[in-house]
């Protein structure tokens, strides 16, 4: 060290005091030891990884909500632009292509040139949006993993949501939830009683603010009662959400190796060999799911007996 920087006598001593302590931790930290911890799992490594199961609880809570509001909003706003008759980006560019086609010196138009483009881009932007929402999240993760901070609370709620199709899948089922029940009798009924029935966005029909509200209602609109009953079946199937974004934030903290997070402790245990810590840890994760489909069992009760009006 003297010889590649002589002048630096006081850096050259620390470095090498730093090596020296790293390689006595090396024998006596049981963190850089293998082998290290206790056989049994201690009542204060437990403790420790009961904390490590309350950060990953709100990150699920958190995922979990975003996720169902997000479903809601977008399965609306795919409804409303559905009874506006609006075409996908793709049948549209097709339309527009074909009856351009029709014209006389189409191609001399610079409308033709710049809704084309408009078009194109929107077809690009769905195709990425689509490749986004049904790729893995470490896929994701890693590709951008240089050039962000992958170890944030927010990055992990984010990647939770927008990955592994989950967003996508229920999003389009409660769109099925919503086309379904526009079908039934009761819409009629609600139609002769003068309810609004139009659907364009603004102009009378149903708002962007209204769609992506936090509490969305819909009075004077026969989307009102569309939507209740569309929600109401919706409600059911968040225990099969919470069961996916369990396994996905698990996926997520294994593949980036976040260090202080449940999932990296379950990856280290499983490859430790310490199967009373993958015990424990999959113990608390039955809980969460339990507790997720208790309280979803509880409010779906609440709701049923508030629409057959028993107390």
């Amino acid at each position: 060290m003297n010889l590649y920087s002589p002048g630096d006598y006081h850096k050259n001593d620390t470095i090498i005091s730093k090596i020296k302590q790293y390689n006595q931790e090396k024998f006596t930290n049981p963190d850089l030891k293998f082998g290290a911890e206790a056989v049994v799992l201690s009542i204060g490594k437990a403790f420790a990884l009961i904390w490590e199961y309350v950060i990953f609880f709100i990150l699920f809570v958190a995922t979990l909500l975003l996720n169902y509001f997000l479903t809601k909003s977008l399965g609306v706003l795919k409804f409303v632009l559905m009874m506006e008759g609006k075409e996908s980006f793709l049948s549209e560019l097709y339309l527009f292509i074909k009856v351009s086609l029709k014209e006389k010196e189409f191609y001399r138009k610079k409308e033709f040139y710049s809704k084309l483009g408009i078009l194109l881009v929107l077809n690009f932007a769905r195709f990425v949006s689509y490749f986004v929402l049904f790729a893995p999240a470490y896929v994701i993760a890693y590709s951008i993993k240089t050039k962000v901070d992958t170890d944030t609370w927010l990055f992990m709620v984010i990647l939770g949501v927008f990955s592994n199709g989950v967003l996508i899948n229920y999003t389009n089922r409660f769109f099925t939830f919503l086309k379904n029940e526009s079908r039934e009798g009761y819409v009629e009924t609600a139609i002769v009683k003068n309810l609004g029935k139009r659907f364009l966005l603004g102009n009378g029909g149903i708002s962007l603010k209204q769609i992506f509200g936090l509490t969305k209602e819909f009075k004077g609109h026969v989307f009102s009662h569309i939507y209740m009953n569309a929600e109401f079946q919706l409600l059911k199937t968040v225990k099969e959400m919470a069961s996916f974004l369990v396994t996905g934030l698990i996926i997520i903290e294994m593949a980036l190796n976040i260090q202080g997070h449940l999932g990296y402790e379950l990856l280290k245990a499983v490859y430790k060999s310490r199967y009373d810590k993958v015990i424990f840890i999959v113990f608390l994760l039955f809980l969460l799911v339990k507790f997720t489909e208790i309280t979803v069992d509880t409010i779906f009760n609440i709701r049923m007996k508030k629409y057959e009006n028993k107390s």
